[in-house]
């Protein structure tokens, strides 16, 4: 048996256990996985990080709690952050997380800041008509689903993992359809999120976009940094002249997030992280 010591997190409804290898080695992160959700432990994603002694960077691997690695994670980059204050009193990390590099600030609990990077359009092969999408600039589009009466209207963007933005108000029913169309069809590769009120948000009826989350290889999930921002970057990108001060607001079941874009293309995401208890388990 060995005996892991875990650190559980929160960012905003969004559960993490998070792994220091400098106090608990583990060479088969899957396994630690299934460990974890044997002895009925929640979350939604596992943190594997390591701090290098070297030049201060940290290192981190991602998990779903189905075992299945994630590329990025903004809620998780803020949970780390936290972690690496509450225990060296650090200001400011860089976080590898799959060759790409994060920088990210903390001004205090309610308000650490990830640098998120740039937004890329995604070119895709939809299995049902062979269609692939264009790189050059983003794109709406919509598919036709059985028993839903409208075409659904989705952009693809790549924020270091990739998701589509759904837009539109529907029933949990009509939800459960259109992403089990969605998965089938682009083969289970995208977090999805649901843009309820871009209308009203255009219009200037509404000061925040308001956003649900369904994240590859979690579920719903009570909030999601890269989904937020992957939203936001939908008005950035393509309706400029509503987010002319360059920020936008979006609330999610969790609570409220900021993203911010620069003039030269970059992204931020702020909000808070909770630390929740440490402990260990024997696995």
């Amino acid at each position: 048996m060995t005996n892991i010591t875990y650190s559980k997190m929160n960012s905003q409804g969004n559960d993490f256990i998070l792994v220091d290898s400098s106090i608990s080695k583990v060479k088969l992160l899957p396994d630690l996985v299934k460990s974890f959700l044997a002895q009925n432990i929640d979350f939604d994603q596992l943190l594997y990080v390591e701090l290098s002694k070297s030049d201060g960077l940290v290192t981190c691997s991602i998990l779903n709690r189905d075992g299945s690695i994630a590329k990025q994670c903004g809620n998780g980059l803020r949970a780390i952050m936290l972690y690496f204050n509450n225990r060296h009193g650090y200001k400011a990390i860089n976080i590898e997380v799959c060759g790409t590099i994060y920088k990210v600030e903390f001004n205090d609990s309610e308000n650490i800041t990830v640098q998120m990077g740039k937004t890329q359009p995604l070119a895709i092969s939809e299995s049902k008509c062979g269609v692939v999408i264009p790189t050059e600039q983003f794109h709406k589009h919509s598919v036709c689903i059985d028993n839903i009466a409208e075409d659904i209207a989705f952009y693809l963007v790549d924020i270091g993992n990739q998701h589509c933005v759904i837009i539109g108000r529907y029933l949990p029913d009509d939800k459960h359809k259109i992403i089990q169309h969605l998965n089938k069809n682009y083969n289970n590769q995208f977090n999805i999120e649901f843009l309820e009120n871009l209308t009203e948000y255009i219009n200037g009826n509404s000061q925040t976009l308001i956003l649900s989350v369904y994240e590859r290889g979690a579920g719903w999930t009570d909030s999601c940094g890269s989904g937020a921002t992957a939203a936001a970057s939908v008005i950035f990108d393509n309706y400029p002249e509503v987010s002319s001060t360059g920020s936008v607001s979006v609330q999610q079941k969790g609570g409220l997030l900021s993203v911010f874009k620069e003039p030269n293309g970059l992204l931020y995401l702020s909000g808070p992280s909770t630390l929740e208890f440490e402990a260990s388990i024997n696995v």
